[in-house]
């Protein structure tokens, strides 16, 4: 039997096991998705592919790990810095009604000043989101086009 593309999305309480056959030279992958099993037979030459590419592609899922460790990071400064001048203000706010108009200047400038960084943070979040994902998506065509290719 030969297919030309399936796909099978898996969700965290899918299984997926690999065994290699005792007495021929094949192994397989077989796929429980929601009760229903899947079974892929693969030849040494197969399997020795997988493990060829199996460092990349880890490496691959550990920088997508990264990059939303790192949109988090950002996510939760631009959090902090929103929290910390709403505090500033409030405290102008107080020192101004007390007379300390001094106090109350230099807190609203660096709560207007924090208010710039953080914005600058989140639009560059928000490119750095929007790049990745491009990038990604013209990643993925290329692969799926490659695949196309060596059908033909």
């Amino acid at each position: 039997m030969s297919i030309r593309s399936l796909g099978i999305e898996m969700e965290g309480q899918d299984t997926i096991e690999f065994h290699a056959s005792r007495s021929e030279p094949t192994a397989w992958i077989v796929l429980d998705v929601d009760g229903s099993q899947c079974e892929i037979q693969l030849a040494q030459s197969h399997v020795e592919t997988l493990r060829d590419q199996l460092p990349g592609v880890l490496a691959d899922l550990a920088r997508v790990g990264d990059e939303d460790d790192a949109r988090q990071r950002a996510d939760d400064a631009v959090l902090r810095a929103t929290d910390a001048v709403t505090r500033a203000l409030e405290k102008a706010r107080l020192a101004e009604n007390t007379g300390a108009h001094e106090v109350a200047t230099s807190l609203r400038t660096a709560a207007a000043e924090t208010t710039e960084t953080a914005d600058a943070v989140d639009r560059a979040v928000r490119t750095f989101v929007e790049a990745t994902l491009s990038a990604d998506r013209a990643a993925d065509r290329l692969a799926h086009a490659t695949v196309l290719a060596g059908q033909s």
